[in-house]
């Protein structure tokens, strides 16, 4: 009695974001996404992040655990952020793909230096193609943003940097697409 053997499964892996020490993720102090394939995505598109009602604190957004938050230098590569928190501490965006069990922690910035930025996905005409989204920062940090996906087009960029500034009107990041032939 021969038995067949059990098809390859494939290995799996998972995505922990920890709230660290400011506020939840998801009303706990972790969030895990488990079964990932290799080479799979995770949205973290809905995904809440709370703070206490001090007013102290807001949530910038998901960075790898374990690496410090502010570069050491000017030459230091800017905060990768997985994920940026919109005004209300609703997570926007998606990770890059899996490939290992990965940690990831809810960056946070305090009050006092906070200025907001907007992110646009327009045509090469300018017309909006997704709806503008509004995030904020501290002066003189440098987010990572990446671009929305749109179905039909393809971005000018995989990712826009740039200094926060004081002045909001000067905190737009734009992502201009071209349409992709039929």
């Amino acid at each position: 009695a021969d038995e067949a053997p059990a098809p390859y499964a494939g290995t799996t892996y998972a995505v922990t974001v920890y709230a660290g020490n400011q506020g939840t993720v998801g009303a706990a102090d972790r969030h895990v996404i488990e079964g990932v394939p290799f080479g799979g995505s995770v949205s973290f598109d809905g995904l809440a992040v709370a703070v206490p009602d001090d007013g102290r604190y807001y949530a910038k957004g998901l960075r790898l655990a374990g690496l410090d938050n502010v570069a050491a230098s000017a030459d230091a590569a800017p905060t990768f952020y997985y994920a940026n928190a919109d005004a209300s501490g609703v997570l926007r965006g998606s990770m890059a793909p899996v490939t290992e069990d990965v940690d990831l922690v809810v960056a946070y910035g305090i009050m006092a230096d906070r200025v907001q930025y907007v992110v646009r996905y327009v045509d090469a005409d300018g017309a909006e193609l997704a709806p503008a989204q509004t995030f904020f920062g501290d002066i003189g940090d440098v987010p990572a943003t990446a671009p929305a996906y749109v179905e039909g087009y393809l971005p000018d960029a995989s990712l826009l940097t740039k200094t926060l500034g004081a002045d909001p009107a000067g905190n737009v990041f734009t992502f201009t697409y071209a349409r992709l032939a039929s």
